[in-house]
């Protein structure tokens, strides 16, 4: 069973004046009293950062539960790698805990787009008493992604020089059988290298993947023998490909930007004598953008 996340949030809510808390990557909360039904939670946790995805742009949490007449929800800021915000909780067990993540709205209409990632948690909100809530973040629509990494770590910048892959996740297209797509990679100086594919570790044992370029974008195509069935698990999902790369410092240039994104894609869902196309309308591309620099030798 696939079970990557796209990425994770550990939200740690601090009640009612009771201390001030640092976490490893999360910033300091300090909540004071409200009354004996309510409490007052501040919110300040790391959204895995640069792990976050490229296409979200807006935030909210909902808090619900059996005894409130109506959910809570609250728009959270994402301040830099931190999402932040603040509300008011009655006092109680199985609090249900819920951030969307939307994309923006299109022309403008609405408060915001479609729905592109969620996760939930229950927790229990006590009077002065600390809760923590761990909320994994899944896509909820069809979504190819890309991710860059380097030692298994996402990476938002990369020193010229040292090796990197590339990870492309599918999600929610369930029963693809036949998988093509160009992988861009443009930088403003030729610093790139593209060495290799390696089958994702969620594909069935017998899938098999060719490919061709190599200067600034790569073709592949991904199947199984006489398409003998999905490439992903009953829900759609799987880690698809790892494309491999290395880099230069030969530029004049301490400083360049990649993106890698995916176009165009096919993806099918027949058996070899009729075609039956995934609906690409309704398929999310998500690229990732990283920065290289170039490495002093002082």
């Amino acid at each position: 069973m696939f079970n990557k996340k796209i990425f994770g949030i550990v939200a740690i809510f601090c009640l009612i004046g009771l201390v001030m808390i640092i976490l490893p990557g999360c910033s300091k909360k300090i909540v004071n009293e409200n009354s004996n039904n309510n409490v007052i939670i501040s919110m300040s946790t790391k959204a895995s950062g640069i792990e976050m995805s490229e296409l979200a742009e807006v935030f909210v949490l909902t808090i619900d539960a059996e005894d409130f007449p109506i959910p809570i929800a609250i728009p959270l800021t994402l301040e830099g790698s931190f999402l932040v915000g603040q509300m008011i909780v009655p006092v109680g067990e199985n609090r249900i805990f819920t951030i969307n993540a939307y994309e923006l709205p299109i022309f403008d209409v609405g408060l915001f787009g479609a729905l592109i990632y969620q996760g939930t948690d229950t927790a229990d909100v006590i009077f002065n008493s600390t809760v923590t809530v761990n909320i994994d973040m899944f896509p909820v629509v069809p979504l190819l992604k890309v991710v860059p990494r380097t030692k298994s770590e996402r990476i938002s910048s990369l020193p010229m020089g040292d090796p990197f892959t590339v990870d492309v996740y599918a999600y929610n297209v369930p029963e693809v059988n036949y998988i093509s797509f160009d992988l861009s990679y443009l930088t403003n100086n030729p610093i790139l290298n593209f060495l290799h594919i390696s089958l994702g570790a969620d594909l069935p044992a017998d899938s098999r993947v060719s490919y061709e370029g190599g200067n600034s974008s790569v073709t592949i195509w991904l199947d199984r023998p006489n398409l003998a069935g999905p490439l992903v698990d009953e829900l759609g999902n799987a880690h698809i490909l790892t494309f491999n790369f290395d880099s230069h410092s030969d530029t004049m240039d301490d400083f360049d930007t990649t993106i890698i994104a995916i176009t165009p894609i096919i993806l099918d869902r027949g058996n070899g004598e009729v075609s039956d196309p995934f609906p690409l309308d309704s398929l999310y591309l998500e690229p990732a953008m990283f920065e290289l620099f170039k490495v002093s030798d002082s």
